[in-house]
């Protein structure tokens, strides 16, 4: 899946975080901080633009174990 820069960014308002920066950092700054609350189509496209190993191993841990959290209201 060819995923846009557009794409990430619209994630990351979905999620309340910084739209700026590259794919990669887009893609490392979604799984960092809210990485729990990423859907599993969401996981597996952010998955080949993470930068290093430890982001990779931990979304593919949460899609092992399918776990997702809901984002607290404000």
């Amino acid at each position: 899946m060819n995923i846009t820069k557009k794409y990430l960014q619209h994630l990351c308002k979905k999620y309340t975080l910084s739209i700026n920066g590259t794919k990669q950092s887009l893609a490392d700054r979604l799984c960092g901080l809210r990485g729990v609350y990423l859907s599993n189509t969401e996981r597996k496209a952010i998955i080949p633009l993470c930068s290093n190993n430890k982001n990779k191993k931990i979304l593919k841990k949460l899609l092992a174990e399918n776990y997702r959290q809901r984002m607290p209201k404000n």
